[in-house]
């Protein structure tokens, strides 16, 4: 991690809402115990006892606990409430049949919130706080597959039997996985291109992003996840690429404006297993080796304009790490189809490396009138090792894998653990909001400002008259006195 990467680590956290109430309250306590005996109204000083200012310490302490119980309070009815309108949004049937799934999925959701707030992990937390990220991508692009089999912990699956929650009526087209560092919403693959029914598919797709920001509206989501099929990708031709490229973007640049906000965007070749060589070339690691990150992820500081051509180089250091391997795995085996298979595969990827840099230009290359997305990464992946794998280095297909494994997940996990779920605080907050809440501030600060300027004129009259007061009374006694001397003087002489 460089310097300015981890920089930036700290300044999140010492700017996260948490930070900022501890060195509040630590703040206020310093002022309400060293300032506290300062205060006198009168000949009165209210906190010049230790007691005093204990007390008043922890009677702040307590004001933040019950606002932050209320705000809990009040985010678990949200969350009840988003749960449910999720659930029935746009729901127009009256079939007896999906009303009954309907209920049993509202009491499902609802008893996935509740297990969320169970769990040790989450003591405190709901699932407004956890992160939350989008996985967007054509139809049979694995996005499913890949949250399935990526390794995480779900909570809901040992006490309701389930890994997600399926929507139904408006949402029935998203799949909610909850686990315990963050929610993944799966989207149909038609929210994506919509191809087929395309105006019912937008309303839908829009609905829901309304219900996100309504619900969500301080940072709707943290994360949005690109899912493309490696097989699909190799075997479409250049304008069914780019129309599935554009429509990708499309959604990006809706989730961008009708969100208000920023966020970081990954993409996920899935699905590399059906790349010939793939299953020969790794089918020898360990389990801890099959979690490791297998692609490329940008430096934070990196020129937008300049993402898709740091993909290539970097890109190609990955294929280049792959060829270092090589004399390894060609040592270790001795079946010579295999060996062939494992040799070619680096030369399999330099194709893929072509094709994926014109996909990713069609997506993230600027123009003037749209404003590009934090692209942060690309990653290859395989979640299970099924179908038939296919040579791009000619047009024959391979036919069927000589190397005998067991199906297992690659390279998925710390993806999400290791680079997207640490990053959920790159995505900005909603800028709609952040101006409601500039005039809320501002009109917070105007106030303390007049009621600053209130009391220290309250304040200098205060001390004026005061002053006033005590020159007055030095004169009247200073008189008495003189009058009292000019008596005492009289009486002697009478004497």
């Amino acid at each position: 991690m460089s310097f300015s990467q981890k920089i930036k680590k700290v300044t999140y956290a010492l700017t996260s809402r948490t930070a900022m109430l501890v060195i509040g309250f630590l703040a206020l306590s310093l002022l309400i115990w060293f300032g506290g005996p300062l205060i006198a109204i009168a000949d009165y000083v209210p906190l010049q006892s230790i007691a005093a200012r204990l007390f008043t310490i922890i009677l702040v302490l307590l004001v933040f606990s019950v606002s932050k119980i209320y705000r809990l309070m009040q985010q678990s009815k949200r969350d009840e409430k988003m749960a449910d309108e999720l659930i029935d949004s746009n729901s127009d049937t009256n079939s007896s049949e999906v009303n009954e799934e309907i209920t049993t999925l509202k009491t499902r959701m609802n008893e996935a919130i509740d297990l969320l707030k169970d769990v040790k992990l989450f003591k405190g937390k709901n699932i407004y706080q956890l992160p939350w990220y989008i996985m967007i991508g054509p139809p049979g692009a694995g996005k499913t597959t890949v949250i399935h089999n990526s390794g995480l912990d779900y909570p809901l699956k040992d006490k309701l039997g389930v890994d997600l929650v399926h929507g139904v009526g408006g949402t029935r087209n998203c799949d909610w996985w909850f686990t315990n560092k963050a929610v993944l919403i799966d989207t149909a693959g038609r929210y994506t291109t919509q191809s087929s029914h395309a105006k019912h598919d937008s309303r839908a797709w829009e609905g829901f992003l309304g219900l996100l920001r309504k619900y969500r509206p301080l940072r709707p989501i943290n994360g949005v996840m690109i899912s493309m099929g490696i097989s699909e990708l190799m075997s479409q031709t250049k304008t069914e690429r780019n129309l599935h490229a554009r429509a990708i973007k499309q959604r990006l640049q809706e989730l961008q404006s009708q969100l208000g906000m920023t966020f970081p965007v990954y993409v996920i070749f899935s699905k590399v297993d059906l790349i010939e060589g793939f299953r020969e070339f790794f089918g020898e690691l360990t389990e801890e080796e099959c979690e490791q990150v297998w692609g490329v992820t940008f430096e934070l500081d990196l020129d937008k304009d300049t993402q898709v051509d740091a993909f290539n180089k970097e890109f190609h250091t990955l294929i280049s790490k792959l060829t270092e391997m090589l004399n390894r795995r060609l040592i270790n085996e001795r079946n010579e189809e295999i060996r062939a298979k494992i040799f070619e595969f680096p030369r399999q990827l330099r194709v893929l490396q072509g094709v994926g840099d014109a996909f990713l230009k069609e997506i993230f290359t600027p123009n003037a009138y749209e404003e590009l997305p934090m692209f942060r990464g690309v990653y290859l992946t395989s979640a299970t090792q099924e179908g038939t794998p296919s040579s791009f280095l000619n047009e024959a297909n391979a036919g069927e894998s000589g190397y005998i494994n067991q199906s297992k997940s690659f390279f998925i996990k710390n993806v999400l653990e290791g680079v997207i779920f640490p990053e959920q605080n790159l995505a900005s907050t909603n800028k709609h909001h952040d101006k409601q809440n500039k005039w809320l501030r501002v009109g917070s600060i105007s106030l303390a400002c007049i009621a600053l300027f209130g009391f220290s004129t309250s304040w200098y009259f205060s001390f004026a008259w005061n002053s006033n007061l005590i020159s007055e009374t030095e004169d009247a006694i200073a008189t008495y006195q003189e009058l009292d001397t000019a008596s005492f003087d009289r009486n002697n002489l009478l004497v």
